[in-house]
């Protein structure tokens, strides 16, 4: 279903709405989420599209909290497409080791910048230890690097690697 990310949350920035005066550069329009419906685009099966209105950017974050044993070592990885007709669109995975409710303060790894000819990229965290609350937090940011006519991050085999406490 159209903007409904299974086991997901989601949040953007959006300071644009449809009538509103167009800033291009500033403009950021509310996240379309839906399965990516071109094979091209796909990565293994099911793959979440995020795009929205044509010379718009978009800026969102997508997020799920999970229970972890305190003091495991953690990592979140995502395999991600991208496409855009100018230039590129970026993304970061990240990890709020206290299981935040959102990726306010997580710890990105490195902004990956990919379009389509980039094939497939991977995207991690760093390693971090979970909190004394048991939860971590994995986080997803996409943005593109310019509004332009097209713009879709593609994600897919969101994985949180857990290596548990030495004793």
């Amino acid at each position: 279903m159209p903007n409904r990310i299974p086991g997901w949350q989601w949040s953007a920035f959006v300071n644009y709405r449809p009538g509103d005066e167009l800033d291009p550069e500033n403009s950021y329009a509310e996240p379309i989420f839906t399965a990516a419906d071109d094979p091209q685009r796909q990565i293994d099966g099911t793959t979440l599209k995020i795009e929205t209105i044509r010379w718009l950017k978009f800026r969102a974050w997508i997020h799920q909290t999970v229970s972890v044993t305190a003091g495991s070592t953690v990592y979140f990885e995502i395999k991600a497409k991208g496409f855009s007709s100018l230039d590129s669109v970026i993304v970061k995975a990240g990890v709020d080791p206290e299981g935040g409710e959102n990726c306010d303060n997580a710890v990105w790894g490195q902004a990956m910048h990919v379009n389509q000819d980039s094939g497939v990229a991977t995207a991690s965290s760093p390693r971090l230890t979970v909190a004394e609350e048991g939860a971590v937090t994995m986080c997803i940011a996409v943005e593109p690097a310019y509004p332009h006519i097209n713009n879709a991050a593609f994600i897919d085999q969101a994985k949180l690697i857990a290596a548990p406490p030495r004793p």
